[in-house]
Formats: structure tokens, sequence, C-alpha cells
């Protein structure tokens, strides 16, 4: 076994393969509604399953069965090629084939899943494509996520190459591309294929969208500057290109719309990232106190907002209303992200993780103190008490004002985000004080 080989944190990618193949099997049975069938019954549906017909509206649900996959093989092939990278790829390949039809014969009990080949075959080509995936780039990618943690001088670079990447694969999402030339001449018709400003837009929760769209697009010009040391246009540039390759790729997609709005937002992004990259050159000391200032100024125009992006209404639902939408209440992690499309599903997920990121964020900035070194990792108890109180505060809030059902699954994503922002500031603080000081020592 190569030097390069014994880096590679086996046990970890194993861990990871069972935890994912538990979040798999979890996924799949929710909401464990049970289906009553003998043995024999189940071993007599599951030996006749059929083909179901895929029009383009399902498309987006097999190829989300299929991305499902991807990751366990990609983990498991990791973790089982120690010794050998042609064996390490035939047990993943089994492993993952059994899992699947496993899965889809466990849901034979679970109401109200539907069993069929489709799905099958779905998850397993998903498995060996996350098996090619590790053959072809797994090592890269696992020595560019250590890398990243390590925090170390090439940590902006590699952390941005894995940002773009997790960005695009949110942004195209769930990958239901065009296939045949009917599709395609469908969409050239389609004048609201390509828009300026689509109507979602035209609201509060719109703005506040394009508002996160721009955020998110901030790393990339504050690497610009960090990594390069390039200017303003250089960061437009890249955004352009990065969120232009995007727009037109959803072009091809048939839940998506390509709108101009989002590539402005994105370049506006980028600029300003990379100014306020600029601005950690400044005197430590100052950027600290200014940090927490903001903080302070922020939280309250943050809480002012979340009712608004929460939709609330003057006064109060009825006692009646209330107690009804209680007692339908479900605790089930995820319960209620089954009866909705992937898609949506995984827009519910991040557009929580981004509300509420904020609070991690405010919660870092205004414990900083200028006798700390950067970057320095603190209690996460904090976040995790405001996350749980702000989130539940406002799903309790929406109940009360306007009867929306609360999710109880939000509150916990809402304090897994606080967490996930305190840690990656603390991170960006550390790598952007060793960016600042590899450019303030002379060549």
């Amino acid at each position: 076994m190569s030097s390069k080989g014994a880096l590679l944190p086996f046990r970890t990618l194993s861990r990871l393969s069972w935890a994912y193949a538990f979040f798999i099997v979890y996924g799949s049975l929710v909401p464990f509604e049970y289906r009553a069938a003998t043995w024999d019954q189940a071993l007599h549906q599951f030996a006749h399953i059929q083909w179901l017909d895929i029009d383009l509206e399902s498309r987006a649900d097999w190829v989300a069965n299929l991305v499902l996959y991807v990751p366990f093989g990609f983990l498991a092939n990791g973790a089982l090629c120690k010794r050998s990278a042609v064996l390490g790829a035939l047990l993943a390949a089994i492993l993952g084939s059994v899992l699947a039809v496993g899965v889809e014969f466990a849901q034979i009990w679970a109401a109200p899943r539907t069993v069929s080949l489709n799905d099958i075959l779905a998850e397993m080509v998903g498995t060996y494509l996350g098996i090619a995936l590790w053959l072809m780039w797994g090592k890269r990618l696992v020595r560019t996520t250590q890398t990243v943690l390590a925090g170390g001088p090439d940590a902006v670079g590699a952390a941005l190459a894995l940002y773009v990447l997790a960005y695009s694969f949110i942004s195209l999402f769930p990958f239901d591309f065009f296939v045949d030339a009917a599709e395609f001449h469908a969409r050239l018709a389609d004048p609201t294929a390509i828009v300026w400003i689509p109507q979602r837009f035209e609201s509060l929760r719109g703005l506040l969208y394009l508002i996160v769209k721009g955020a998110i697009m901030m790393p990339i010009g504050a690497a610009m500057k960090l990594v390069w040391r390039r200017g303003t246009l250089s960061a437009a540039l890249a955004g352009l290109a990065i969120s232009g390759t995007l727009e037109l790729a959803h072009w091809l997609e048939y839940s998506a719309q390509t709108d101009g709005i989002s590539v402005l937002v994105s370049v506006v992004g980028a600029v300003a990232g990379n100014w306020l990259a600029s601005l950690a050159t400044l005197r430590e000391v100052f950027v600290v106190r200014s940090l927490r200032a903001c903080a302070w100024l922020a939280a309250p125009l943050y809480l002012v907002l979340l009712p608004l992006v929460f939709g609330w209404h003057r006064g109060l639902a009825s006692r009646a209303d209330i107690d009804a939408t209680l007692s339908q209440l479900h605790w089930l992690p995820f319960y209620y992200h089954y009866f909705t499309s992937e898609a949506n599903a995984l827009a519910s997920v991040m557009g929580t993780c981004f509300i509420f990121a904020p609070v991690g964020a405010l919660i870092w900035a205004a414990r900083l103190r200028p006798s700390e070194a950067a970057g320095s990792p603190r209690s996460v108890l904090p976040s995790v008490r405001a996350g749980l109180v702000v989130s539940t505060a406002f799903e309790v809030g929406g109940l009360l004002t306007s009867n929306d059902r609360p999710d109880p699954t939000n509150v916990l994503i809402a304090i897994a985000a606080a967490v996930f922002a305190q840690r990656g500031c603390e991170w960006l603080a550390r790598v952007v004080k060793t960016a600042v000081t590899r450019e303030a020592v002379p060549a």
C-alpha cells in the first residue's frame, strides 16, 4: 500500500457509509405507516413487480432516487478499497445492490410507498456511479476535504472548489434535463422559459431569496482576493461565469426557469465579497470591534424580518383551528418532507438552513474578543440554545397567528444550521488570518 493510500481516513469513510445507509433506510421508509401483508404475499408481490411509465413530470423523482445512492457508492467504495481497488469496487456494488433491493422489499409493508423496478434500477445505477466517482476522483476529493478541515494556507482554494461543486449540485437538483427533440422544441416554444425577473421574485420572500443568492456568491469574490489577489473585475467575471453557466443549464431542466436577475445579483454578491475580503487587511482589533457592533445591530433587524419571512398575520388564529392543527401534528423527523417532491423537500431543508444560519453567525460575532486568536473554537451551546429558542418561537408564532402547521424537523435543522454557521465562521477567521499573514510577508 502506498504512503498516499495510508493517508486516507478509511475508518471515517466506513462510519460515514454506515451513517448514510441508515439515512437511506430511514428516508425510504418514512412516514413509517404499516401496510399489512404476510410474508408469502410480500414475496409474491415482489416477484411480480413491474416497470412504471416515467413521464416528464415524474422523471425528477426517478433521478432523485439515482442521486440518493451516489454518495453511498462513493463512501462504500472508499471504505473498502484499502487493500484492493477492484475488490473494493466489487464489494461496494454488491452492498449497494443488496441495500436497494432490501429497501424496496421493505417498502411493501410501508404505506403509501410504491415498489417498482424503476426505483431498483435507479438506486443500483446511482451506486455504480458513486463507485465510478470514487475511482476517478475519490482520493482527490477526500484529500481536498482534509485540506479544508486542516485550515492551512491552501484551505481557501480547496474550500472554494468544494463550495462551487456543492452549490452547482443544489442549484441543478433534481437534474430533470430534457432528453428528446420533442421536449427541446416545447422548451423553445415556451415564452416563459427565459425571463428577466420571474413573478416568484416579486414579493418579500422573493427579494430575500435574491439576497441569499447574492450572499452565496460572496465567498467566490472573497476567494478571488484572498487566494489569487484579484480585484473586483475578476470577482465580477467569476460570478458571471458561474451563475451564467448555471442559468443556461436551467434552460435544459423541466422544473427550472432561466432568469437574468439571478445573474446580476450573483455578480453583485461576488463583488461585495471581494470588497469585504479587502477589509481583512485592516487592523484586527478594528475588524473585531466592527463585527461585534454589526452583530448587535443586525440581530434586532433579523428578528423583525423573520415574522415576515414566515408569513405571520395580524391577530391570532382561533383556538379551535389551533387545536385541530395540533391534533394532526406529526413529530417524526422529516415526516412532512415525504409528502412533496424531492426538489421541494431539498428546497425546504436548504431554505430553513439559510433562514437560521445567521443565528450561529451572529452568536459568533457577538462573542468576538480582540485578545483571542482569530478563529478560536468556542462552545457551540449558545448557538444550540439560540437556534432552539428562535426556531421554536417562530414555529409557534406561525401556528398562533396564521394557523400554519409547525414542523418539529425545522427546529432540528435550525440548530444544526446555527452550529454549522458558528464553526464555519471560526474556520473562515482562521484561514483569512493565514491568508492575510502570507500576503503581509515580503517575497
